[in-house]
């Protein structure tokens, strides 16, 4: 069962980017053309920070302060960066960065899109590498990838948003009518949700359960707090018209106890507040929901 931790958790780490290596996988180089991602290709993507193309210059070598050069390490010219910071990517391109290797290449001119996590930035950047895939002669090799990483990050978003309207107790497009301050717990600091009491006028029922009696239907407690873990979560304002999955404030009292008892909902996480148009997107999902 998740806990409202559970998603604090996960706030934290959607806005925090990665900098330790979490691991190495090594993938074989696929074909460009449109595929669905292999579970591989999914976990090398889910455990890199950045994902670039580049060309290796030097093996055996590093330009990083404290970082020792050895067999496993290389110097890599990096051509385009596909995954990362936008203010990363800018600072990449063309700049030559240290890798810790998974597996050393063989030689120098090496050309692949590789796989990483940050490792160390001060004097340069280094990364450790989570795989590669090596370069093809075919013209589309880089946007092939480029496509395979956006299917991987699409499906993990699936997964992730499946998970989320499985917890969720009701699935509703709905238009804020009014958003008032509601109760905080200065007690805890940083991490206080700072609760804005939210009245919904509900236009479709995605989801909604069976027979519930609600004194409010239209009534869910939103986070105000603009720190993490609750800076992902959208402020909504009046007449804004969202599709809101909603949890069972019962169920998150525990954490909550701040929360009215006869609240109905609630929500905790980025993927609970979405745009309206996303109902054609999770339709679909819910409809694979046992």
């Amino acid at each position: 069962m998740h806990t409202t931790r559970d998603a604090m958790g996960r706030g934290v780490r959607r806005a925090t980017v990665a900098l330790l290596s979490v691991g190495a996988l090594v993938l074989h180089p696929a074909p460009c053309s449109a595929q669905q991602p292999t579970e591989d290709f999914k976990q090398a993507v889910r455990r890199s920070s950045f994902i670039f193309e580049g060309t290796v210059t030097a093996v055996g070598q590093a330009n990083v302060p404290n970082v020792a050069a050895n067999p496993r390490t290389a110097l890599v010219l990096v051509s385009q960066v596909l995954v990362g910071p936008d203010a990363w990517r800018r600072a990449l391109v063309g700049r030559t960065v240290t890798l810790l290797m998974n597996v050393p290449v063989a030689a120098n001119a090496t050309r692949a899109v590789f796989f990483s996590s940050g490792w160390v930035f001060g004097g340069g950047y280094a990364f450790r590498e989570v795989s590669r895939e090596v370069a093809t002669a075919a013209p589309d090799f880089v946007p092939g990838v480029a496509a395979r990483i956006a299917a991987a990050q699409r499906a993990m978003d699936d997964d992730a948003l499946s998970a989320e309207l499985d917890r969720a107790v009701a699935v509703v497009i709905a238009r804020v009518d009014t958003v008032y301050s509601a109760r905080s717990s200065p007690a805890r600091g940083e991490t206080d949700a700072r609760w804005r009491d939210t009245r919904l006028t509900i236009l479709s029922r995605l989801k909604w359960p069976a027979g519930a009696r609600l004194g409010a239907p239209g009534r869910v407690y939103v986070p105000g707090s603009g720190r993490v873990p609750w800076a992902m979560v959208e402020k909504v304002r009046s007449s804004d018209v969202r599709l809101f999955v909603l949890l069972d404030a019962r169920t998150l009292r525990t954490d909550f106890p701040e929360l009215p008892a006869d609240l109905p909902f609630v929500v905790v996480d980025a993927q609970h507040v979405r745009p309206a148009a996303d109902s054609t997107r999770v339709k679909p999902l819910l409809g694979r929901i046992p």
